[in-house]
């Protein structure tokens, strides 16, 4: 709960340690991508929310690197719905787990369009 609290107040050292760490920010500015980059998520992923993939999007969307067309620098956000059979009792039969290898040939199949 406290944890939570201190996540909770935009002026707590812990929010400013993530600020220093954010993994798409540099500063004030956001860092973009100059080459070719594809973000796969699931929207029901229920370990990491699909938010977070959006939030980054946004972010490098904004600084100019949405992506025009197939293989054009920039970023876009993939959102998958891989058909998966969930089971609660079972931690592997997750969104999260179960979606992971379609995501990746996904990914992989992107890739080796630029062997061509």
């Amino acid at each position: 709960t406290a944890f939570i609290t201190k996540l909770n107040d935009s002026t707590s050292q812990e929010v400013a340690f993530l600020k220093q760490n954010d993994s798409y920010m540099n500063g004030n500015s956001v860092w973009k991508p100059t080459v070719p980059m594809r973000m796969y998520h699931h929207k029901n992923d229920e370990l990491v929310p699909y938010a977070n993939s959006q939030v980054a999007f946004d972010a490098f969307s904004t600084a100019g690197a949405k992506s025009r067309s197939l293989m054009g620098p920039g970023v876009a956000l993939e959102p998958t719905t891989v058909p998966l059979t969930i089971d609660s009792a079972n931690p592997v039969k997750t969104f999260h787990v179960g979606a992971a290898f379609p995501e990746l040939i996904e990914g992989w199949n992107w890739l080796n369009k630029f062997k061509q």
